[in-house]
């Protein structure tokens, strides 16, 4: 199971625990969408009944927070990958997300939507506590807590991580298969993975889907920098200051 806050590397984590676990099958990756392999839990499509009907093991991606994921996970051991992002490049890319979705039909600017995301309890119940609450647990042996900062770093390395952790025995030939699949332009580029077969079901602002590079925008940490004024960034290290820095979690926002 991935969970994540939105938009803090969720695509690129199933994609790789995807690979990891199936032996590398960067052709099968390539000609399966990525929704139909490793579905959303809370979405009605493709629905939980078709989930629990999916063979085990059963790869499932949430942005559920950790109190209303379903019990089970805790109950019967289910393997968690968690990974989190600097909250300052989490909040553009929700900004220009939220720009994509017919659904929202939001036209705003960051600084419109900035305060929403500050307010510690919006969007699954807000990031700071959202990621809190799997940072508590992140020592229990069926959570990983990955970061997006140490995947970007050090990508070979964090996919050597997650296999260890789902004890899946790769090569080194596998490793740097999934890696290559699994950079940025690849999988910018890669239909399966970067969801633009969504724009025919009107999911997308098709005009904003083009213009906007995609779902997937620039893949870098610190593009928060072209967005974020000094008020705004002073606000997220002071959540951070009383949130998450008590319970020693910080962030990288420069690579």
């Amino acid at each position: 199971c991935v969970i994540t806050y939105p938009k803090a590397g969720t695509t690129w984590t199933q994609e790789i625990v995807w690979l990891v676990c199936n032996e590398a099958d960067t052709e099968m990756a390539k000609t399966t969408n990525l929704e139909d392999r490793f579905p959303c839990l809370e979405l009605p499509v493709p629905g939980i009944k078709t989930i629990a009907k999916s063979p085990s093991p059963r790869f499932i991606k949430t942005h559920l927070p950790h109190g209303v994921c379903p019990p089970d996970i805790w109950r019967k051991g289910a393997k968690v990958v968690y990974t989190t992002r600097n909250p300052k490049d989490v909040s553009v890319s929700v900004y220009h997300f939220l720009r994509l979705l017919t659904a929202t039909n939001f036209k705003g600017t960051f600084s419109q939507f900035f305060p929403l995301f500050a307010d510690k309890w919006a969007i699954y119940g807000g990031f700071w506590y959202h990621v809190l609450g799997f940072w508590k647990r992140r020592d229990e042996p069926n959570i990983l807590f990955m970061t997006y900062e140490e995947m970007l770093q050090d990508t070979p390395k964090a996919i050597r991580k997650i296999a260890s952790y789902l004890e899946k025995d790769l090569t080194d030939e596998q490793v740097r298969k999934i890696a290559f699949h699994c950079s940025f332009d690849q999988m910018k580029n890669n239909p399966s993975a970067n969801m633009s077969w969504m724009q025919e079901t009107g999911v997308w602002k098709n005009n904003e889907f083009t213009n906007n590079g995609g779902l997937m925008r620039k893949g870098k940490v610190g593009d928060w920098r072209n967005h974020y004024t000094q008020v705004q960034s002073e606000e997220v290290d002071r959540l951070n200051r009383e949130i998450l820095e008590p319970h020693d979690l910080s962030f990288v926002y420069d690579l």
